[in-house]
């Protein structure tokens, strides 16, 4: 089991260790690409005032990828059962003293609401910056085309169509460090998730779809639960006998066959009178 572990470990050490090296080999191609269509734009001399619609331009691009950011965590947050403790602050047993078998089920759409309005809200924020994002760029490019004589259309057109491919450029740049970010914590979280299933003795309740379990006795335990879960939200019948323990069932196959002998020898006696 030791050994197994410590496998597993090496692997997944490695499989961190190739995503870090090809981040920063990417990272360094971007950053050096980057440069050379800066140098590019720097080549047209722009007023101070065009310059600070640039900066302007990409602050706003900055702004919406770091909310993208924070969506995407809390994305992955909600995928590893690890929400942020605001959604977590109050427990079961509240609940339970005021709706008795239904909080649970009041307590788990509680959340989900909770859930959809942070989502709501981050997209958005989102779609905001996305439409000041463009709108600014059109400004530019009018201001810039109507400043420009009518033999420096085409240069303008040039440096437009440099322009928007560095602005390009920088936001996929960006959206690749958020993707590395978001690997990182994934793991991150997944190790936490696992430490505080075996350490924590509060009651959670989960926003995910959870198994429904409707038997007497149960001999899975919460991990098994958990990996039925993963399918999405089943119900399962009271009479799934195979639920039960190994003794449970056998002493209902001793007892269905006591009543099968019993029925049989009762008709054999009946069709002999």
């Amino acid at each position: 089991m030791t050994d197994q572990r410590l496998k597993e470990f090496v692997r997944l050490h490695h499989i961190d260790l190739v995503r870090t090296v090809n981040y920063q080999k990417h990272k360094l191609k971007d950053i050096i690409y980057e440069k050379r269509l800066f140098n590019q734009l720097s080549s047209y001399h722009l007023a101070d005032v065009e310059h600070q619609d640039i900066d302007q331009i990409t602050t706003i691009r900055k702004k919406q990828l770091k909310i993208f950011e924070d969506l995407t965590i809390f994305e992955q947050r909600i995928l590893c059962h690890s929400l942020p403790k605001t959604f977590d602050d109050i427990p079961i047993v509240t609940y339970q003293n005021l709706f008795g078998n239904e909080a649970k089920k009041l307590m788990q759409e509680l959340k989900r609401r909770k859930l959809n309005d942070q989502l709501k809200n981050y997209e958005l924020k989102l779609q905001h910056y996305e439409d000041l994002y463009q709108t600014e760029i059109n400004i530019f490019e009018y201001k810039l085309i109507e400043t420009s004589l009518n033999h420096q259309h085409i240069q303008a057109d040039i440096f437009m169509t440099l322009l928007k491919c560095y602005l390009s450029h920088y936001t996929n740049r960006l959206i690749r460090q958020i993707r590395y970010k978001e690997a990182c914590v994934h793991v991150k979280l997944v190790r936490q998730h696992r430490r505080r299933h075996l350490l924590s003795k509060q009651q959670i309740v989960d926003v995910y779809p959870q198994i429904i379990v409707d038997v007497p006795k149960i001999s899975l335990n919460r991990i098994q639960l958990d990996y039925l879960s993963k399918s999405g939200p089943n119900y399962i019948r009271s009479n799934q006998s195979s639920l039960h323990s190994y003794k449970h069932q056998e002493k209902h196959v001793q007892q269905q066959l006591s009543e099968n002998f019993l029925n049989n020898w009762k008709q054999v006696y009946i069709n002999t009178i």
